[in-house]
């Protein structure tokens, strides 16, 4: 429901009160290169039993297509999902 396209300078983002499914399609949308810039990232109050491909799919796109991301607050993660990663 956020519009990216007036956010070409976005370095900080806090979103709570979100699932996996929403996140994923946040971060699978034309508006990731938006969020490629980050430095930033915090999810609060995220639903962490979420399906696991779409728990799978966002911890890849934050560990390996957000070069500039320094601080990275994230729900609790599975042991397992670093063997998916």
């Amino acid at each position: 429901r956020i519009s990216f396209d007036m956010m070409t300078h976005l370095r900080t983002l806090v979103v709570s009160h979100v699932n996996y499914k929403e996140l994923r399609s946040l971060f699978d949308s034309k508006h990731f290169s938006s969020l490629e810039q980050l430095t930033t990232l915090k999810i609060q109050s995220s639903n962490v039993n979420g399906l696991d491909r779409e728990r799978v799919f966002v911890l890849k796109k934050i560990f390996s297509q957000m070069p500039k991301l320094r601080i990275c607050q994230i729900p609790l993660i599975d042991v397992n999902d670093f063997d998916d990663l």
